[in-house]
């Protein structure tokens, strides 16, 4: 679920809150907790043009305080003891793709709420491994087997878009390891050389969509509610007649275009700065009624 500007504490939590997740969870309550990962996404259609991206990730000490807080909440007055356990943690598990190169982790949770839940992740030992690979392999990949498990066997921490299963560490090390590690993108004003321009194949750090995905269906579906959400909004806040012409007038002034399209071609990130700002606008509005009514009375 990238973003193709570096986003705002404000954006962030509006996001979150339009994510599916787990009933009674909301994501947005932890939005301190997001790891945001600067890379770069090929633009479709192109051979060699590339634009920036943020991509917003949970990290595996986030997951574990939702998924504490969550089974605690659920024990509350309905289950005693509802907190999940950690059955086994397996080091050195049997199934790496190469033993000489991959040391494999196995992780077992158990949860009276959502069942068991398993987690497997690698280190790279071979010498030549990023980050915490090369520093400690069997923690690395014993954290990345644990986050696994609360994100892809729960649903914990996931959010809807290309590696959204995958540790913020995890996304770095990939990099990495295809010699491609990702750096926060550096604006710039000069034309690029043939010798600057990008590679054939991107990094690993972009993410490109790739049609039929699952979490790809999930992020536009996510978009489309929230897109209903906001003609919600708006209808009770103006009226229907009123409604698509103050959203297009709002459009135009947060893009600085002349035009907006359908409301249903807008972008997630231009949904929840326009739901941000129509949010403000009826809190104003609410403001000013209140003072008013104050002074005839």
């Amino acid at each position: 679920m990238p973003f193709y500007a570096e986003p705002s504490k404000e954006q962030i939590e509006e996001v979150l809150k339009m994510m599916p997740s787990l009933p009674g969870l909301d994501l947005s309550d932890y939005a301190s907790c997001i790891t945001v990962i600067p890379g770069s996404q090929k633009i479709p259609g192109t051979q060699k043009e590339y634009r920036n991206t943020w991509t917003l990730y949970f990290d595996v000490a986030a997951r574990v305080l939702m998924a504490r807080r969550w089974h605690y909440e659920q024990g509350e007055g309905k289950k005693d003891g509802a907190q999940y356990t950690v059955v086994e943690v397996v080091p050195g598990a049997a199934g790496s793709p190469n033993d000489e190169r991959f040391y494999l982790v196995h992780v077992t949770l158990d949860s009276p709420v959502l069942g068991p839940a398993h987690g497997y992740a690698t280190a790279d030992i071979s010498g030549n491994g990023a980050r915490a690979d090369r520093t400690n392999p069997v923690e690395n990949a014993e954290t990345s087997a644990y986050g696994r498990a609360l994100g892809l066997s729960w649903g914990f921490g996931v959010l809807p878009g290309d590696g959204a299963v995958a540790s913020a560490e995890e996304m770095k090390i990939a990099a990495e390891r295809k010699g491609a590690a990702v750096e926060p993108p550096r604006r710039s004003t000069k034309k690029t050389t043939k010798k600057e321009a990008a590679p054939d194949e991107a990094p690993a750090g972009e993410f490109e969509e790739q049609d039929g995905d699952d979490a790809s269906q999930m992020v536009e579906q996510a978009r489309q509610a929230a897109v209903e959400k906001l003609k919600e909004t708006a209808k009770e806040a103006f009226g229907e007649d009123d409604m698509a012409a103050r959203l297009a007038a709002a459009y135009c002034k947060l893009t600085e275009k002349e035009e907006a399209p359908d409301p249903d071609d807008w972008s997630m990130e231009e949904v929840a700065r326009l739901s941000k700002m129509l949010k403000k606008h009826i809190k104003d509005n609410k403001a000013k009624g209140d003072k008013g009514a104050g002074a005839d009375a």
